[in-house]
């Protein structure tokens, strides 16, 4: 799995990337298991009550052609939370997000589409493309999509079962968090 020092740096060499996506890299964990932070995103993380950590974003991306993205890790898996369209236009900013998760070693993504409004054909294309990237470097990609409308779409496509579409970013297995 990839540490968080590793996908901090992607969030540094994707600045360098495009002008139309600025990164920000924030805090990837607490040096001490007692206490809990807030990020300059107004993020927390740290310990929950029992003490684990479960969740904590590592990366974030504001407003790539009106779309948000934000990397985090969750049960093992660095999951990619989607804020807006996922369309022609925010697609590539997307791609280029799971290529360098890829590079850095992560191996296991979820794309979550759970603050998605909308997904068109160029969308849909482009998680089709990712999920056989991914599956050549030994990889797993799966959806999260909790919203019946958006569901129809993978439905109607036939990509249910291609993405194993999850309702739940807790429907992940656990890998080593």
């Amino acid at each position: 799995m990839v540490s968080g020092n590793a996908i901090d740096k992607l969030a540094v060499r994707a600045a360098r990337i495009g002008e139309r996506s600025m990164w920000m890299t924030l805090p990837s964990s607490t040096s001490s298991a007692s206490s809990a932070s807030t990020d300059a995103a107004g993020a927390t993380s740290g310990p929950t009550s029992s003490g684990a950590v479960s969740s904590e974003k590592v990366a974030a991306t504001t407003e790539a052609y009106g779309v948000a993205m934000e990397v985090r890790r969750h049960r093992g898996w660095a999951v990619v939370d989607i804020t807006g369209d996922l369309d022609m236009a925010s697609a590539p900013a997307l791609r280029t997000l799971i290529l360098q998760l890829l590079s850095a070693g992560t191996r296991l993504i979820a794309v979550d589409l759970t603050a998605t409004d909308f997904v068109d054909s160029t969308g849909l294309g482009m998680l089709v493309a990712a999920l056989k990237r991914v599956r050549t470097h030994d990889g797993e990609l799966v959806v999260v999509c909790p919203d019946p409308r958006l569901r129809r779409i993978f439905e109607l496509t036939e990509l249910v079962s291609v993405f194993g579409l999850r309702h739940s970013v807790d429907e992940l297995p656990e890998f080593g968090a």
